[in-house]
């Protein structure tokens, strides 16, 4: 009877999922666009540099180029592409973590019941997959989910970009002056295809990043779950095993895996960049692309921005992730914990019951002290 049940619950669980990856998506890069618009001037301007089209010194250092930009362009040219960008974030993370959702979901059903029939046991009920199949769920539907989102993804982030560049003055300044613009010389100069540029670069970026990134998230998630299930009420308030502190451990485990999956790919998102931006030639191939930026510079031509999108990557998994986690609960989905108003003022004190716990802990030293 539960696994009906469950079945009939699933279509709107895959509903509200999507949902919530969308609203996570926008929110996530709403806040964080400055620093994806540094991290693009960066990336072009590094390139610049060494074929001697640049008009300024590049800039490596995130905050410093950010006051740069700031300071010559003003502070709207480090929010420039900011309305497609979150515009086009809702649709594209939805279908990405709708995919990602509804993949996970059947996969595990598909080996749990393949499990049972394999060890003749029933029931709906059982122990969690191994690792080693987790790990290929988890993959599969990371994959699965940047297929699925690419087709809103690479429009949006073409002209976010072509934005983001030249109203930096990465690339010349009013050379474009709106999203029309950019999408009606795309089609116009190469149809379709123009607004897709960079479209293979980008799933050979994001399909390893994103497999990468939720391999480790989902296991420190089940990992950090596992450790904190236990209520407040029955552990010292400054326990750091509270459940309290659920926020504030998923914020970091978002952090860590965006950071390690972002600074590995970081290659493929200097191809991806240059080729939206029009630096490089989406007729050639990934490979000769990647050689033609380490004929340039070697090394630092390939990992150029590199510390900036790790700081993005890391901060927009943070809060992208972390909000999903929380978007969820809020849209009461079966495989969340409930989110009502006492754990909703739970979700949002945790982040700053650590300090709190820090207070009370040195208050308690100092007694015993005395």
């Amino acid at each position: 009877m539960q696994c009906r049940l469950s079945a009939a619950m699933l279509n709107i669980d895959d509903a509200k999922k999507a949902l919530a990856g969308g609203l996570a998506g926008s929110f996530a890069t709403a806040v964080l666009h400055p620093v994806d618009t540094v991290k693009v001037y960066i990336q072009i301007e590094r390139r610049r540099e060494h074929t001697g089209h640049h008009h300024r010194p590049s800039l490596g250092d995130t905050l410093r180029t950010m006051r740069a930009i700031r300071k010559e362009k003003g502070i709207g040219a480090l929010y420039s592409g900011f309305l497609p960008s979150v515009l086009g974030a809702l649709p594209s993370s939805a279908l990405y973590f709708g995919a990602y959702e509804l993949v996970k979901s059947r996969a595990t059903s598909v080996l749990e019941a393949r499990r049972r029939r394999l060890s003749g046991e029933g029931g709906c009920q059982n122990g969690p997959l191994p690792v080693q199949q987790r790990a290929f769920v988890n993959a599969l539907a990371a994959a699965s989910g940047n297929a699925v989102s690419a087709m809103v993804f690479v429009p949006k982030e073409f002209v976010k970009q072509q934005l983001q560049a030249s109203k930096s003055g990465a690339i010349g300044a009013g050379q474009i002056l709106s999203s029309v613009d950019i999408l009606w010389a795309a089609v116009k100069e190469s149809g379709i295809k123009g607004v897709y540029r960079g479209y293979r670069a980008t799933l050979v970026r994001n399909v390893p990043s994103s497999v990468l990134r939720f391999s480790v998230f989902e296991e420190l998630k089940r990992l950090i779950v596992s450790t904190c299930v236990t209520p407040s009420s029955q552990l010292p308030s400054f326990s750091l095993r509270s459940a309290a502190y659920l926020p504030v451990y998923l914020f970091l485990a978002g952090a860590v895996a965006g950071a390690v999956s972002s600074g590995l790919t970081t290659p493929m998102d200097n191809v991806k960049t240059n080729i939206a931006t029009r630096q490089l030639s989406q007729d050639m191939s990934i490979g000769q692309n990647l050689r033609t930026l380490w004929k340039e510079q070697g090394m630092s031509s390939l990992l150029a921005g590199m510390k900036t999108r790790v700081l993005y990557s890391g901060l927009f998994s943070a809060v992208g992730l972390g909000s999903f986690e929380a978007f969820k609960s809020a849209l009461r989905v079966s495989d969340s914990r409930p989110l009502s108003l006492p754990r909703l003022r739970v979700w949002l004190a945790g982040f700053a019951e650590p300090l709190s716990v820090l207070d009370r802990r040195k208050a308690h030293t100092t007694m015993r002290g005395n």
